[in-house]
């Protein structure tokens, strides 16, 4: 893990502590499903490494799955590997397990099945709340009815503004 490391221990430490019903609550979650895997990595006594490998396997699943869909799978694999695979899945745990997640959601998508798609871009912002900018392109694929379109993306934006909102608060102090 890159500069992330001592962040995932306080986390990790944090999550020993708590009960099972504690670590989806906003106060002691980063994301309730990375909390989750840290949660059963402590239960089974795998530690932090259990957390990383985890994540390292949803990632690595998801982007596996994904060169599979394409018409040259190695090649797809080893164009993304170099970076995708060596400098950001392995600095990057909780956004990692995001775009793993994400990979697969990508998949059903383009086979045609946007409630998939959606579930699991939803499960992906539970390791990394930025997985919400991936919803559009579920709702403006293959749709003919434009009123439906924006119904749906504008119930499904407000969903997601308001699970990503103290973030967004956060970075706008920092940043703006």
């Amino acid at each position: 893990i890159g500069k992330d490391w001592f962040q995932y221990l306080n986390h990790y430490n944090k999550i020993q502590k708590s009960f099972f019903t504690e670590i989806i609550t906003a106060q002691t979650a980063l994301e309730p499903g990375y909390s989750l895997v840290n949660w059963v990595s402590n239960q089974i006594n795998f530690g932090l490494y259990g957390v990383n490998l985890f994540c390292g396997i949803i990632f690595t699943y998801g982007l596996i799955f994904f060169c599979k869909s394409q018409p040259y799978p190695w090649i797809s694999l080893g164009i993304a590997m170099p970076f995708l695979g060596a400098v950001f899945a392995m600095g990057a745990t909780r956004q990692a397990a995001a775009l793993g997640i994400i990979y697969i959601a990508i998949v059903s998508l383009i086979k045609g099945s946007q409630i998939k798609y959606f579930a699991l871009i939803f499960l992906a912002m539970t390791f990394h709340r930025t997985a919400f900018v991936m919803m559009p392109f579920g709702i403006f694929w293959g749709s003919k009815n434009k009123k439906r379109r924006i119904l749906i993306f504008t119930v499904l934006l407000l969903i997601a503004i308001w699970l990503v909102w103290d973030k967004l608060l956060f970075y706008s102090k920092w940043y703006l």
